[in-house]
């Protein structure tokens, strides 16, 4: 951009030297002075244009460093680890957090407990218990997107951040194709998007769409309905089939029991190899886990061990 504006000052003096230059080869006055007036406007309008310009570069100088500096801070998170994933151990961790549910004029500080929480590799864990006990925290906890020093990974202090797919229960689409809400830029063939978009019983709504898998989703998928993009945000997440751990947040929340058991059909198919942790209220998908944790009165404990 300033490469291109610089050679757009650079014409208006050029134009200027060249004017004076052949000025006195110019025998009709009226021409001279046509010619001295557009080189004029030029030359004033070049001048607010190089102001304009400058201050432009100010923002644009400013954004960088604030992008920059935003990078710095994010490039200090723990690395991920890349081991072979055996065994996670949460212990004794108090966590504190304000509940976000709440309003500033009334904030409500909820304080969690874990004394012990673990899974081990091929293990499929579900948790439950009543809103607000801190279910969805102690999955950003185990991901190690809320950083602790009482995680261990393979029965070692956790200084990496575990490796997963965590399918959040607050869906994000993005103003796209389905097939790039689906792959995320991952080359993934339509054989095998269209085969899970049926088995999640979304077959009838994909045939009604003319453009198929080039279907616009709009902006925050307002396209679909909520159990819709709850579907698609499953799939999406699922697609994503070379992690070890996998973190499900309330995947059949918003979704009626038919719909919901091919959810769980295609969850038991795609991860029946992987390590999986639910938080879940709904029975179905508590009868597919080998452990069970309960949250009462925001402290986790084991339920059952099957």
């Amino acid at each position: 951009f300033c490469g291109c504006k610089l050679f757009n000052f650079m014409y208006t003096p050029i134009a200027l030297f060249l004017f004076f230059y052949f000025s006195n080869e110019i025998k009709n006055q009226e021409l001279f002075l046509s010619m001295l007036a557009l080189v004029s406007i030029q030359l004033v309008h070049q001048s607010k244009a190089l102001v304009v310009t400058i201050s432009d570069y100010n923002k644009f100088s400013g954004s960088l460093i604030k992008i920059e500096s935003i990078v710095k801070k994010e490039n200090k998170r723990k690395e991920l680890f890349n081991g072979n994933f055996e065994h996670l151990k949460v212990k004794d961790l108090i966590y504190s957090y304000k509940d976000s549910k709440n309003d500033n004029s009334n904030e409500k500080i909820v304080t969690i407990n874990i004394p012990d929480f673990e899974f081990k590799k091929g293990d499929k864990v579900c948790i439950y218990g009543e809103s607000g006990q801190g279910k969805t925290t102690l999955l950003h906890l185990i991901s190690g997107e809320i950083e602790n020093d009482k995680t261990f990974i393979n029965a070692k202090i956790n200084d990496k951040r575990l490796e997963c797919v965590f399918i959040a229960q607050d869906t994000e689409m993005f103003d796209m194709t389905l097939r790039d809400n689906l792959t995320l830029g991952k080359d993934i063939k339509d054989e095998k998007l269209i085969e899970y978009i049926n088995k999640v019983g979304m077959e009838e709504w994909f045939k009604s769409q003319k453009e198929g898998l080039e279907t616009i989703l709009g902006e925050r998928g307002v396209f679909v309905s909520t159990g819709q993009r709850q579907r698609l945000n499953l799939i999406r997440g699922l697609l994503r089939d070379d992690k070890e751990v996998y973190l499900l947040d309330e995947p059949t929340s918003n979704v009626d029991e038919i719909t919901e058991e091919n959810m769980i059909n295609l969850i038991k198919e795609i991860l029946k190899d992987k390590t999986v942790i639910i938080v879940t209220h709904r029975p179905k998908i508590k009868a597919i886990c080998n452990k069970l944790y309960k949250f009462e009165n925001s402290t986790i404990y084991l339920e059952k061990d099957f």
